[in-house]
């Protein structure tokens, strides 16, 4: 109760209204633009830098592409297409580790009944594959994938292997579901599959470990492997056999989240139930620090479906047990933020209610979790949310992509600062060219986050309500910078998408930037006429 209590005395003198810096830099980012080159029509692309170059992959249904550019140019050098691939492919994962690139995909193998991935290592260098490639992981017998939607109604099979790197890089954890011989849930407990390899594809150790519960009584959320191949595996597990998240309305959680440690030399499972006092677990994540295992994520207290009320962390002992929990709520003042004054109104009346039962950020979704060096976390959020609209048999879903929450957690566990930057994006195409890019930057010791904004945002004071940005309509590419120590805010302005040096550009998407030098990014965006470009941004000001 004392630790309660000095964790909010800490969060409510620790934390201000951010205010907006009027330093020269706000509105002078520069930018530059490099030539055009032929565009590449694929539905994923990615960028990746080292040593003065970009490599980019694009995948279409028939063709994975390798291109090379000039990261200082930012001219084109080289485009490598591949059709080698079986027509049966399912592409798993891109890899980075190590220092070495895998592109990563499935495929069954019905002469030997097995279920295998093949490993195509990327000569980043060469912009080439090495080989055709091999596999490093075959399964015998048929493997559950993930249902994806494909058209209205309809849902094919989709990735099979879920693949996580450990923090250091240096080990590649494989998890599948064997697709089970019950077909009855109730009936059927899952054998998950868990294979650890190293950064050459050489296998340290696998198991596959029966499930302590039946499938419709557990879900496998996140899993992590640690420096020393350990597995930990974060499961929600119902209460009973309704597999609803609640008996009604408005009762309480039917579920409760667990633990399972596999021990790398004995294989065996062990499991532990965590328990957050007061407190339920709206979401969760599980990652390696130092030589802990740490948990954090945010909870709710009360009945709101989509409440959020703060953040917790705790660490999970050997024996897998959560341990030292601390718990950070939202202050008011943060709440309050950039609402209308009817809702914040609203929400002065319902922290006044000892039955307050409302949320203090609504639909607040765990973005990310950075590690820093100095021991510290950072934490970022966004509230997001999708509406759809049934008309007959066809239905139509706006998504909604608005307000960034980041804190920071001291390596002692007190909170140094929590941030909410306004922000408010509304679409038809799913996440388009919404959402944000978020990159820690060693130049200026602060954490950026980028995204498409409407112009009449520019100068708007944070506690105000932004202007919503239509995806598709253009719009600012805008940067927030919190300065890592004291969490103080800016914001800046960087270019109109509709005029970049007398060119509209198109296509934009926050996957498609990468950090290239320590204070440098370059994106890469459509300019019609069958073509792509590259902008570099410099994010300290003109001199």
């Amino acid at each position: 109760m004392k630790k309660s209590i000095l964790i909010s005395a800490i969060c409510l003198l620790s934390i201000g209204l951010p205010e907006l810096s009027a330093q020269d830099y706000v509105e002078k980012l520069n930018y530059s633009i490099g030539k055009p080159y032929p565009v590449i029509d694929a539905f994923s692309k990615s960028l990746y830098y080292h040593e003065g170059e970009l490599l980019s992959i694009k995948r279409t249904k028939k063709k994975v592409s390798i291109q090379k550019f000039n990261a200082k140019t930012l001219t084109f050098l080289k485009e490598t297409g591949y059709e080698d691939f079986p027509k049966e492919a399912q592409f798993e994962a891109f890899v980075v580790c190590n220092g070495k690139y895998y592109y990563f995909y499935s495929l069954w193998d019905a002469k030997s009944s097995m279920e295998q991935i093949i490993a195509r290592e990327v000569d980043f260098k060469k912009g080439t594959f090495i080989d055709q490639g091999k596999p490093f992981l075959q399964v015998e017998g048929k493997l559950s994938g993930v249902p994806m939607a494909s058209g209205f109604y309809n849902f094919i099979v989709g990735q099979k292997f879920k693949i996580e790197l450990s923090l250091d890089s240096a080990k590649i954890l494989v998890e599948y579901r064997k697709k089970p011989e019950v077909k009855r849930d109730s009936k059927s407990h899952d054998v998950l599959g868990y294979h650890v390899f190293d950064s050459d594809l050489k296998e340290l150790w696998s198991e596959q470990v029966t499930m302590p519960y039946n499938e419709k009584k557990m879900d496998v959320l996140r899993r992590t492997v640690d420096k020393n191949a350990n597995v930990f595996v974060l499961v929600k597990v119902f209460n009973d056999d309704t597999n609803d998240d609640r008996k009604s309305k408005d009762g309480p959680p039917n579920f409760h989240f667990e633990i399972f440690r596999i021990d790398k030399d004995s294989k065996k499972l062990d499991k532990s139930t965590i328990q957050l006092e007061d407190k339920l677990i709206r979401s969760i994540e599980i990652f390696e620090m130092g030589d802990k295992i740490v948990c954090a994520g945010y909870y709710y207290v009360g009945k709101g479906e989509y409440d959020v009320d703060g953040i917790f962390m705790f660490r999970v002992s050997k024996t897998g047990i959560a341990e030292d929990s601390k718990y950070y709520p939202i202050p008011l003042e943060i709440v309050k933020m950039n609402l209308s004054k009817g809702d914040q109104a609203k929400a002065e009346k319902d922290a006044k209610s000892k039955k307050n039962d409302k949320t203090d950020v609504d639909n607040l979704v765990l973005r990310g979790i950075t590690i820093m060096d100095d021991g510290s976390l950072v934490i970022s959020g966004e509230q997001y949310h999708s509406v759809t609209t049934y008309h007959d048999k066809r239905s139509s879903t706006e998504y909604y992509y608005e307000n960034i929450l980041v804190a920071k957690i001291n390596a002692d566990g007190t909170l140094a600062w929590m941030n909410k930057l306004p922000k408010k994006q509304i679409g038809t195409r799913g996440k388009g060219g919404m959402s944000y890019f978020y990159d820690y930057n060693t130049a200026s010791n602060g954490h950026y986050y980028m995204f498409l904004d409407n112009e009449k945002n520019k100068g708007l004071d944070v506690k105000q309500v932004p202007f919503k940005h239509i995806d598709g309509a253009g719009g600012f590419l805008a940067a927030y910078h919190i300065d890592h120590e004291t969490g103080d805010l800016n914001k800046s302005y960087i270019f109109d998408t509709r005029n970049v040096k007398g060119i509209p550009v198109f296509q934009f998407e926050v996957d498609r930037i990468v950090n290239t030098d320590k204070d440098e990014y370059i994106v890469e965006v459509y300019k019609k006429d069958k073509e792509d470009i590259l902008i570099k941004l410099f994010m300290k000001p003109k001199k």
